[in-house]
């Protein structure tokens, strides 16, 4: 009902409730609305039955005949009604209409308990409003009888705007720009679009058909809405927080790593701030850690450093050399014995490294030279996290962390058979490969500058070093790596006739590493790798014909482009 006819019909002092042929309401004028105390707005598109059960309404569209009422119970008034079917030109039912008028001893309202309708109502209103999303109901025909007051204020969109019209006027005009239809609704599935409204929101809307007994008729149309524009800005804020919260993050990583580096681990070169930044992102876990690299590179330095900025630096580190403890004696220095264990033992016994570094770090250097017989207790207490002392009884529960090292090439001695491949993946779950000095010559100077440093202070003395001593250090192949550089520094400070060390007192295998070789040196040493990686495909073999570490060979191979050259 739309236009003037409309127009008369809401202004007329009779009150008007129209229902179409599924007893849902269409209209309700101002009259009624006053007389029942209704708001059409929240009415529209219910069941007449269920909002004005005794107007009997829906009895009239089953008989199709009109009733007079000379007392109906409406919402705590007593009322007398007229019902009539309505019918369209061809003659075919489709609703009914009541009217009814407020006179003056019709005034007053029953007291007593609030009606059923009511109540319906107002739970109805109470989830409807409580809705995080934007609801919109549309009836049968497509027009909108309802919209919340979420929906209202996330579209921007005015009520009048869009109560009684259907999609289609709103596509006509430009409010929005799709919509779910009919057709597609037809299907009896929700059907869901992105929407573009004339205020500039982007909704995202999922329309949802209701239909009739019979399951063939769309009785009514529930659309649920959300703010995309919203959402998205939350996205976008979510992102921008995510992002500066790794950028805080990765700048707290790096700062720490500079001052953890200046105060532990003495290094300006990437390949060394990889391994001391990947070290603090180990320390943060309690995972077991493989620490491989050439002798005196500094793999216990990386362990302490782990120890020391894990959740376990109030706790003891101990540190266990397995080279340097003969066979016989390895057990009980690992687990401890008891009381008469065997001849010699102490009276009181002794506990092991496990137990000495219960709640802190064990550091198991060199084990690679573990046996096969140690490598099988070892294994046992890494799987339970238990320890039995030789002699003893009674297992006892350790909480420690341990951390291996070992200059041996671990895969190697796996495939012959020198060590226990469950061992080797037990210890290897964390893995950090300390490359030697020789490939992070920049890191030379400031190893330099601190040792000198700690050596004048232990000394007392005031030497340094001129360029051409720093020159031929950085020359230098240094295959005793930072304790090679430690040691000959310090023999240099005590030996040192005055405050100069140049490059003449210098060991003559330094002096041999001329500056200006270099290149010429380094051309050399690619075209031999080259030839002798062509000939034996084996990092290993190229590692012994040239005395070095196998990691040493990856790192040249890839420095020259020769792993991508032999794939």
């Amino acid at each position: 009902m739309t236009g003037h006819f409309e127009a008369i019909l809401r202004s007329i002092d009779c009150g008007i409730v129209a229902v179409d042929a599924r007893d849902r309401l269409i209209f309700i004028n101002e009259s009624a609305e006053r007389i029942l105390n209704a708001d059409s707005r929240k009415v529209i598109g219910y069941p007449s039955s269920k909002i004005f059960p005794d107007l009997l309404l829906k009895e009239v569209i089953r008989t199709g005949e009109a009733k007079s009422l000379d007392a109906v119970h409406i919402n705590g008034r007593v009322l007398p009604a007229e019902l009539t079917p309505t019918y369209n030109e061809r003659g075919r039912l489709i609703g009914a209409v009541a009217t009814f008028q407020l006179t003056a001893n019709q005034g007053n309202i029953i007291p007593g308990e609030p009606t059923a309708a009511t109540q319906l109502i107002a739970e109805h209103d109470a989830l409807i409003a409580s809705s995080f999303d934007g609801i919109i109901f549309n009836d049968g025909y497509g027009r909108i009888v309802r919209i919340n007051d979420t929906y209202e204020r996330t579209s921007g969109l005015d009520p009048k705007q869009l109560i009684g019209r259907t999609a289609r006027d709103l596509l006509a005009d430009g409010t929005i720009n799709k919509c779910a239809t009919f057709r597609e609704l037809k299907k009896g599935k929700p059907v869901t679009v992105v929407q573009k409204l004339s205020t500039g929101k982007t909704m995202l809307v999922t329309s949802t058909p209701f239909f009739d007994e019979k399951g063939k008729t769309i009785t009514m149309v529930i659309s649920n809405s959300r703010d995309l524009t919203e959402l998205n800005m939350l996205k976008d804020e979510l992102e921008m927080t995510t992002i500066q919260k790794q950028r805080y993050f990765e700048e707290v990583s790096r700062l720490r790593a500079e001052k953890l580096a200046d105060a532990e681990v003495i290094s300006k070169s990437q390949a060394m701030r990889r391994v001391i930044e990947f070290a603090l992102k180990v320390a943060a876990v309690d995972s077991t850690v493989l620490i491989t690299g050439e002798s005196g590179v500094g793999k216990e330095v990386i362990a302490r450093l782990i120890h020391k900025t894990s959740l376990r630096r109030k706790g003891p580190f101990i540190n266990i050399n397995c080279g340097a403890i003969p066979d016989n004696l390895m057990e009980s220095e690992l687990f401890g014995y008891d009381a008469g264990a065997f001849t010699g033992a102490r009276v009181e016994g002794k506990p092991g490294a496990f137990e000495m570094a219960d709640g802190g770090t064990l550091l198991m250097d060199e084990v690679g030279e573990l046996s096969a017989r140690m490598a099988v207790g070892l294994l046992r207490v890494l799987q339970e996290k238990r320890v039995r002392r030789i002699g003893g009884t009674k297992t006892l529960a350790v909480d420690t962390r341990v951390i291996a090292a070992t200059n041996a090439d671990l895969k190697a001695l796996v495939r012959d058979g020198a060590f226990r491949s469950d061992l080797y993946y037990r210890l290897n779950v964390l893995n950090i490969d300390i490359p030697p000095l020789r490939e992070r010559p920049e890191d030379i100077p400031v190893l330099c500058a601190k040792l000198m440093e700690a050596f004048n202070k232990q000394y007392h003395r005031n030497n340094r070093l001129d360029f051409s001593a720093m020159d031929l250090l950085m020359t230098y192949d240094w295959p005793g790596n930072v304790r090679e550089l430690k040691n000959m520094l310090e023999r240099l400070v005590i030996l040192a006739a005055g405050d100069l060390i140049t490059a003449e007192m210098l060991p003559i295998e330094l002096r041999n590493a001329k500056s200006d070789d270099k290149a010429g040196s380094q051309s050399m040493e690619r075209d031999r790798l080259e030839i002798i990686y062509h000939q034996h495909r084996s990092t290993r073999k190229v590692a012994q014909i040239f005395g070095c570490h196998q990691s040493t060979v990856v790192r040249k191979l890839k420095k020259y482009g020769l792993t991508a050259k032999y794939k």
